[in-house]
């Protein structure tokens, strides 16, 4: 945990209502599956008991419920995919319901991100991918010291255009680095 937000399992009876309110939101939403719609609580009642399923067997996820700390508030998720762990290898996902929270603590979730990221789950070489309309997201992950990697031009349809898909990295020596300073 930070000063503000502290990382948490799943509550799938609290946290689906919460969350099925945020997939309202096209942008929130195209980020949890193919298409663009919102999730009615049973259905992200079942995403989450999946979700656990997957941490379990498959051992390639790991998902956290934000939460702020003063009250225990839903604040959005932060989820590792993809671990490959011959490689320390992984991919990270930081969303928050509401552009306010974003302003007001995703500097100290991606904090908790990536010292996670490095020291539990020992990754060398930690990905994220953003698409370019995320400003806030790219400044966010750039003045956190993510590098872009990778550009997919053209890689999502949203907003009436398509989009470039930006893979921005962070390896484990350069948070090192960073750490120090």
């Amino acid at each position: 945990e930070s000063e503000h937000v502290r990382l948490a399992p799943i509550d799938i009876d609290k946290d689906a209502p919460v969350e099925a309110a945020w997939t309202v939101n096209p942008d929130y939403a195209s980020i949890l599956m193919d298409g663009v719609k919102p999730l009615p609580v049973l259905v992200l009642k079942k995403l989450y008991k999946d979700i656990r399923k997957q941490m379990d067997e498959k051992r390639d996820l790991v998902h956290f419920m934000l939460r702020h700390k003063a009250d225990d508030r839903l604040l959005g998720c932060l989820r590792f995919s993809d671990l490959y762990w011959p490689h320390q290898t992984g991919v990270m996902m930081l969303r928050f319901g509401s552009p306010q929270d974003f302003e007001a603590c995703a500097g100290e979730a991606l904090r908790l991100g990536t010292r996670y990221a490095f020291e539990e789950l020992n990754l060398f070489h930690l990905r994220v991918p953003l698409l370019a309309f995320d400003t806030p997201g790219i400044q966010l992950h750039e003045a956190a010291g993510f590098t872009l990697e990778i550009r997919r031009r053209e890689h999502s349809f949203r907003h009436g255009r398509y989009w470039d898909q930006l893979i921005y990295v962070l390896m484990r020596p350069e948070w090192d680095t960073l750490r120090k300073e």
